[in-house]
């Protein structure tokens, strides 16, 4: 019983921290889902809310806002929604790895964790 009630926390913690993202993890993620016309603006973005969504996670700060509340002020939030969704399609389409699940690339793929965190931000700050 304590091996489970030790072992099950641990895992879930290590799979949640694999899809932290650091700086060069996020430009990789971004360079890899970059498609023909994207918004540089846009792709600016989405990695600066993948880092305040990291910086959130190391700092005991309270003076950071959550990522929702910040999303909520865009002007552009639909603009940049549509750019997260494109870069989340480019991830599923290109993963031939015997088509995985969502479940599947969002536990095995860093850069997928991360787009969909922030994809289901962009959703929720959308309805608020």
């Amino acid at each position: 019983m304590l091996l489970i009630s030790v072992l099950i926390p641990l895992g879930l913690t290590w799979h949640c921290k694999s899809r932290h993202l650091n700086e060069e993890g996020i430009e990789a993620c971004l360079v890899r889902t970059d498609f023909i016309g994207h918004d540089k603006n846009l792709r600016a973005a989405i990695g600066w809310h993948i880092d305040y969504d990291r910086k959130l996670r190391e700092t005991s700060c309270c003076a950071l806002q959550p990522r929702v509340d910040v999303l909520k002020k865009r002007g552009d939030i639909a603009a940049l929604k549509d750019e997260v969704v494109k870069r989340v399609d480019l991830l599923e389409t290109n993963s031939s790895a015997g088509a995985p699940t969502r479940a599947e690339l969002r536990r095995d793929n860093p850069c997928y964790g991360a787009l969909m965190d922030l994809y289901h931000d962009i959703h929720y700050a959308m309805r608020r």
